[in-house]
C-alpha cells in the first residue's frame, strides 16, 4: 500500500490502509475506534504515541525537501476580501435568520433543526464567496481575484484556481469570458480530463486553470503554474495542501 493522503486525512483512513496491508495489526474497526480514535480526538498523547509505535515499522516517509531540495521555497499569503455593499447586506440577513433559529431552539436535538443550522452555515459560506451561488448579486472576493489575476497574467504567470463549489468556478469563468481571458476548467462533470489539462499546460495564452478540489485531488501535477488560489477555504487543510502541491 503506497499512499500519502489517507495518513494525513484521518485515523479511519489509516485503519483502512492497514486493513489491506496487515489485517490483524490494528484489529476490528469498532475496537480501533474505541481504543485509538476516540482517545486521540480527546487529546490523549499516550495513545497517540502508542499508535505511532505500532505503525512505525510500516511507514517510510520522505519530505519534499529531501526528495527535491532544488525546489524554490513555498510562500503562502492570506488575502482578506471586503464584501460588496449588497453582498454584506445579504450575508447579515442570512446570519440574523440563522441566529434566530438558534435562539428559538437552543437545546434542540431535532434532525430537521440540525439540518437547518448546517444549511444556514453553508449558505453563509456561499454568500461570502459570491451571492450568485444562491441569489443575484456582486462579490468583493471575485473583484479581488480578477484584479490579482490580471496583474499575474500581465507578468506571464500561470495560475491554478481551486474552489470546493463548482458554481463558484462557473461564476468566475463567466467573468473571464467577459474579459476575453482564456482558461481551462476541470470539475467532476468534465468529460475529457486529459484535453483540459493539455489545454492549460501546452497553450501559452491559457494562464488560468479553474479546478474543483474534488476533481483535482487525484493524479494531477501542474508544475507549469507558479501561483495557486484557494478561493474558498476547505474544512480539511490536507486537501488544500494537496491542491497547492499540484504546482509546487
Amino acid at each position: 500500500a503506497l499512499t500519502g493522503t489517507p495518513i494525513e486525512n484521518s485515523l479511519k483512513d489509516l485503519w483502512a490502509q492497514f486493513r489491506f496491508l496487515q489485517p490483524d495489526l490494528l484489529g476490528e474497526e469498532s475496537a480501533f475506534h474505541k481504543q485509538f480514535i476516540i482517545p486521540i480526538r480527546q487529546g490523549n498523547v499516550r495513545m497517540e504515541k502508542r499508535l505511532q509505535q505500532i505503525i512505525a515499522p510500516f511507514i517510510l516517509r520522505r519530505s519534499k525537501s529531501e526528495v527535491a531540495p532544488e525546489l524554490p521555497p513555498l510562500t503562502e499569503e492570506t488575502i482578506y476580501c471586503a464584501m460588496s455593499e449588497k453582498q454584506s447586506e445579504s450575508y447579515e440577513q442570512e446570519k440574523n435568520s440563522l441566529r434566530n433559529i438558534l435562539l428559538q431552539h437552543p437545546q434542540s436535538t431535532n434532525r430537521l433543526h440540525s439540518f437547518s443550522v448546517l444549511n444556514g452555515i453553508l449558505r453563509l459560506r456561499q454568500l461570502s464567496c459570491h451571492p450568485q451561488l444562491i441569489l443575484p448579486g456582486t462579490s468583493g472576493k471575485t473583484a479581488q481575484i480578477i484584479e490579482t489575476f490580471d496583474t499575474l497574467q500581465s507578468e506571464g504567470h500561470k495560475v491554478l484556481i481551486f474552489s470546493s463549489f463548482v458554481k463558484h468556478l462557473e461564476v468566475l469563468a463567466e467573468a473571464f469570458r467577459e474579459r476575453g481571458w482564456k482558461y481551462a476548467l476541470l470539475t467532476g462533470a468534465t468529460n475529457n480530463r486529459p484535453s483540459e489539462i493539455a489545454h492549460f499546460t501546452e497553450q501559452k495564452d491559457v494562464q488560468a486553470f479553474l479546478i474543483s478540489l474534488k476533481a483535482g485531488g487525484v493524479g494531477l501535477n501542474l508544475t507549469q503554474a507558479d501561483y495557486v488560489f484557494i478561493i474558498d477555504p476547505w474544512w480539511n487543510p490536507a486537501a488544500e495542501s494537496q491542491a497547492i502541491a499540484r504546482a509546487h
